[in-house]
């Protein structure tokens, strides 16, 4: 991509999640309910900078020194985990969390690594620059919080102490570094959510200035169960064949491999119940307990890229 920006081919199109609004795909990750409650009061704390203030006044009558360690901090926010456990759900969802649980609106947009541009001298950091500008004018036009997502930060935030990492691969974290900067002292209500999945990747730079690291794990055995009750609820199925399936799905070695690997959120949900739905909607029947038992038995967990 050269020539003249194009915020369409960078960024999705904008969502404003609506005051009191909770989107149903938030229902759809399992056994995060903790760490969507504390993700949703750190975003509200960034989009709200008064609210320090406030109950420093309220509580002590006078502005405490505490309250300034919030000029220390960048408005980033990084989720780190393994492929198919729900980061980009959460992050493109948790929005409407904050606009449920705080009655404000929330606009959320997403930068593709399209940002990257096609390797010219000098164009990331450009096409950088424009887009953060255009984060800004987005949240200064809508006048409402804004939360950038960057999706598969591991291409624009590797550590620039990586082994042959490219000068202008440095210059793009330099400039992301400068306009997270920006965008603190602006004032504007925004706030940056990177993902990972090779979190000991990022610039360390990042990772100690950001305001949180939210890490997302393959589901344990409890929350497979919930997954499965959740998704196969009123199909006659029993509490039984719930445990069933969640201790069928535990560790499993990969066939070729010899490791031990447990099944993400996508392995159940894509690569096990979807297909299933499709056969028996194919074949005009309904789910049992068998069919699905014989599908996870011979189903594989995808490996682990998490480091």
């Amino acid at each position: 991509m050269t020539g003249k920006f194009d915020p369409k081919a960078i960024f999705s199109t904008p969502i404003v999640a609506k005051s009191g609004e909770l989107d149903s795909r938030l229902k759809r990750v399992v056994g995060v309910d903790d760490l969507i409650t504390n993700l949703t009061e750190d975003l509200n704390f960034i989009f709200q900078p008064n609210l320090a203030s406030k109950w420093s006044d309220a509580i002590y009558k006078k502005q405490i020194p505490l309250v300034q360690i919030l000029e220390d901090f960048i408005p980033l926010i990084i989720f780190e985990g393994d492929v198919g456990t729900g980061k980009t759900e959460v992050a493109e969802t948790i929005g409407s969390s904050v606009a449920f649980k705080h009655k404000y609106e929330v606009q959320t947009l997403k930068m593709s690594t399209q940002v990257r541009g096609s390797g010219f001298v000098g164009e990331m950091t450009t096409l950088l620059s424009q887009a953060f500008d255009h984060v800004k004018s987005m949240a200064q036009k809508a006048g409402v919080p804004t939360l950038l997502i960057i999706d598969e930060a591991d291409s624009l935030l590797t550590s620039r102490a990586a082994s042959g990492q490219h000068h202008e691969d440095k210059a793009g974290v330099n400039t992301i570094i400068q306009h997270l900067d920006s965008m603190k002292k602006s004032k504007l209500p925004i706030a940056v959510i990177a993902i990972s999945n090779r979190s000991g990747a990022l610039d360390p730079a990042l990772k100690r200035r950001s305001t949180a690291i939210f890490t997302f794990e393959r589901p344990t055995e409890t929350q497979r169960k919930e997954l499965f009750k959740r998704f196969l609820d009123g199909m006659d199925f029993n509490d039984k064949d719930f445990s069933a399936l969640a201790k069928a799905s535990s560790e499993k070695k990969i066939a070729g491999k010899g490791e031990l690997s447990r099944f993400s959120y996508a392995d159940l949900t894509l690569r096990f119940l979807l297909p299933e739905l499709r056969h028996a909607v194919g074949a005009n029947k309904k789910i049992t307990i068998e069919s699905l038992a014989n599908r996870l038995n011979n189903l594989d967990p995808s490996p682990s890229l998490f480091e």
